[in-house]
């Protein structure tokens, strides 16, 4: 089964390089599916003549990225890219351990990508079986048993800053939706959502009450306890010199990737911006405590890509 990835993850380069690669990517030639996250962008590809593929790859991004050669490119290939791709998938590459959204983000590029352009049947299997083994893992061990979830985790870094809080959601997109059934059921009541489809999100803001602004409300962001970004912009959407009057925001948090909220605002020091690199260090403590059981986890991950890789090889020759 001839298949590779190439990526930079949050360990190997920082946020901004990651935005422009995830940026040149958006214009690659088919049968590659991007996976780009906010802790990585990953291409994934399949050829005759990988090393050659990850070559041509490789030099296409060093020109729209400038200096990215500087910083730890990644590359695996066959059972090593399979094997990487299922531990990505259940959330054990992630800087927040065993964070829920990345199965629906690893779905979400292969369903997108399969329907825009014809993809080779390495690449079909490759993210079916890690899906598969995605879902596998997170039903059958403990570690996923618990509620660390991301939009927990976001409730529990809003409840550590700021307790009771009056808070601007900017995006109508699948996490921010997450947050705030998750913010409802903990008791959370003063939320705001902006978005630039009023139509869309008006049933949703109807079912948990939230008051529903258009995106010229984000020139009051200031006006808010917290800030929840989770949206696509080509653009800063918050910038410090949108408003000259004082403010109350003491929280921001930027889970968009590119950013949305302009990183120079952090230069208030009343208020805390973080991005979902930086949200990751509040939970350090966690993962290291469960490190015997994530072992576990990539031992049975490990012995399901062999079984797997050998079934595709098996089925191959069969076909010929």
């Amino acid at each position: 089964m001839r298949i590779g990835v190439l990526g930079i993850n949050y360990k190997s380069a920082p946020l901004d390089l990651r935005e422009k690669i995830a940026e040149a990517c958006r214009h690659l030639s088919p049968n590659k599916i991007v996976l780009s996250t906010c802790y990585r962008t990953e291409v994934y590809f399949s050829q005759d003549d990988l090393a050659e593929a990850q070559s041509e790859l490789f030099y296409y991004l060093k020109k729209r990225a400038p200096h990215s050669q500087e910083y730890g490119f990644y590359t695996f290939f066959d059972a090593e890219c399979f094997f990487h791709l299922a531990c990505v998938t259940a959330g054990l590459d992630s800087a927040m351990l065993a964070e829920s959204d990345v199965q629906r983000q690893v779905k979400l590029a292969y369903e997108e990508t399969r329907l825009q352009q014809h993809l080779s049947a390495p690449l079909h299997y490759l993210f079916q079986k890690a899906l598969k083994l995605g879902k596998t893992v997170r039903s059958t061990f403990p570690l996923f048993q618990t509620s660390f979830h991301l939009e927990g985790m976001i409730y529990q870094l809003v409840e550590t800053i700021l307790g009771t809080s009056d808070l601007l959601f900017i995006g109508n997109s699948d996490i921010n939706r997450k947050m705030i059934h998750y913010f409802w059921r903990k008791g959370k009541r003063q939320m705001t959502l902006c978005t630039r489809d009023l139509a869309s999100a008006e049933p949703f803001a109807l079912d948990y009450q939230l008051t529903l602004k258009d995106r010229s409300e984000i020139k009051n962001w200031h006006q808010y306890d917290g800030v929840i970004a989770a949206t696509y912009s080509d653009e800063y959407l918050m910038t410090p010199l949108m408003t000259t009057r004082p403010g109350c925001t003491r929280l921001i948090l930027d889970l968009s990737v590119p950013r949305c909220v302009d990183p120079s605002c952090q230069t208030n020091p009343q208020l805390t911006l973080l991005n979902m690199e930086q949200i990751g260090t509040f939970f350090e403590s966690y993962c290291s405590q469960r490190l015997s059981e994530v072992e576990s986890i990539k031992n049975f991950l490990q012995a399901s890509v062999e079984k797997y890789t050998a079934l595709y090889e098996k089925k191959s020759l069969i076909a010929h």
